[in-house]
């Protein structure tokens, strides 16, 4: 497995569920599934977590959302569920809906613990253990993304949600592939200065003994 390096200054800053399309009360317009709403409810029992509808929130961060029976063809675009609720975000259902659930599907769910499915949608071995009962498939415990992959120098591998992963560049490296160092490059800028001086100091060395050449040149001449 070869992760692509990329560079990702990141300031997880959570959103406001209110803003949230998929807390919205008219964002599913069905009932929800009995068995993901029993797990919902359980998840969110304690603590200062509060239920809200399809969502659990703690401090309005979003924790987990019930989109069973959402009448859902494909998985919910980002003007729907935002980024940096992903990241948030450990139980995820979204059974009873004519969707299929792929690997990419779950990136930036970085602490996706619970996720929810038709029977017929596998968990793309994305998570340790998986059960079908009543008639929902339930995955759960995350596998680690970054298990037997190298990432290359002054980088290093992140989870990036179930199974998933990336490369991120270490403190001090930047740029493509992570190759550029952060800060005044004093040795790179006494190398270069001091080859320029070398070059110039032979320069003038070469043309002085040319005038000088030619100045003697000149004086046996007359």
């Amino acid at each position: 497995m070869f992760p692509v390096v990329v560079l990702i200054l990141v300031s997880v800053q959570s959103i406001s569920t209110s803003s949230e399309k998929i807390c919205a009360t008219g964002f599913c317009k069905l009932a929800q599934s009995e068995i993901s709403k029993t797990q919902l409810t359980d998840f969110c029992t304690g603590g200062d977590k509060k239920l809200s509808g399809r969502c659990c929130t703690s401090n309005d961060t979003l924790l987990a959302t019930d989109l069973s029976n959402c009448n859902l063809n494909t998985f919910p675009t980002a003007t729907d569920f935002s980024e940096s609720s992903k990241y948030t975000v450990q139980f995820l259902a979204v059974n009873d809906n004519i969707m299929n659930v792929t690997q990419s599907d779950l990136r930036f769910f970085r602490h996706l613990d619970t996720l929810i499915a038709e029977p017929t949608v596998s968990c793309n071995n994305s998570f340790v253990h998986e059960n079908v009962t009543s008639g929902v498939r339930i995955c759960h415990t995350p596998r680690d993304g970054c298990t037997g992959v190298t990432c290359p120098s002054h980088s290093h591998c992140a989870g990036d949600g179930p199974g998933l992963n990336m490369c991120l560049c270490d403190d001090g490296w930047n740029s493509y592939r992570c190759l550029k160092k952060e800060g005044f490059p004093v040795v790179q800028w006494i190398a270069g200065f001091s080859v320029t001086t070398i070059v110039i100091c032979v320069s003038l060395k070469v043309a002085q003994k040319k005038s000088i050449a030619k100045a003697r040149a000149s004086a046996q001449g007359s």
